[in-house]
């Protein structure tokens, strides 16, 4: 008689980008107004939102990220999170900055990355952005009441990153025919590894020792 094994190996959560404007060419300040990008998910699970930010000069006040969801095409729905970073923790250069926001969002749903307006012309963040698209800016307040959005604003599609996470799952057989009356099927689980490469390798070897 034929016997068909098949492993399967759980691993993590496994980070993926699920949306993004990553083309860096230009940057805006954000002393006077506040800057906003929107986005649809595809995929339910948030697990984080990047930024490509700059710090000029010396600010004082924390650079402010605001996931909100989208009302009358605006931001000015749901704020789902309200997260910061200090200005000791920016660098005077582009780079990559990571909030943590494990939610779930709507797909059907737009959602808007908004930062507050903060510090003066000469000490505040920068956003650094794609020339060409369009974004939305608004008024400044520093209570978080926006005043009016302008939408549609030229030149000017700011730099984000969504991510979500997907499980890490592989699977090992000895791929006899499928006429094969017995099968035996085992699962793994192996939470440290995070990433498929890995599982795939550590299937082959768990697969070859059964054998």
């Amino acid at each position: 008689e034929n016997h068909y094994r098949r492993i399967f190996g759980v691993g993590s959560q496994q980070k993926t980008l699920d949306q993004s404007q990553q083309t860096d060419d230009a940057s805006t300040t954000i002393e006077a107004l506040w800057q906003a990008v929107r986005f649809q998910p595809r995929w339910i699970s948030c697990m984080q939102i990047g930024i490509r930010v700059s710090k000029l000069g010396s600010p004082t006040s924390n650079l402010t990220m605001q996931l909100i969801e989208e009302y009358n095409s605006e931001p000015v729905g749901e704020i789902i999170r309200q997260l910061s970073i200090p200005p000791a923790a920016i660098a005077t250069t582009a780079e990559w900055e990571y909030f943590d926001i494990n939610d779930e969002l709507a797909t059907s749903k737009n959602y808007w990355i908004v930062l507050p307006s903060v510090g003066d012309a000469s000490n505040t963040y920068r956003w650094h952005r794609a020339t060409g698209g369009s974004v939305i800016t608004g008024g400044t307040s520093a209570t978080g009441v926006l005043g009016s959005w302008t939408t549609g604003t030229a030149n000017q599609r700011f730099c984000f990153e969504e991510y979500t996470f997907t499980p890490i799952v592989a699977k090992a057989s000895d791929f006899v025919s499928a006429s094969s009356k017995h099968f035996h099927e085992e699962v793994f689980q192996k939470p440290d590894i995070k990433d498929l490469q890995t599982m795939q390798h550590v299937l082959r070897t768990e697969f070859q020792n059964l054998n």
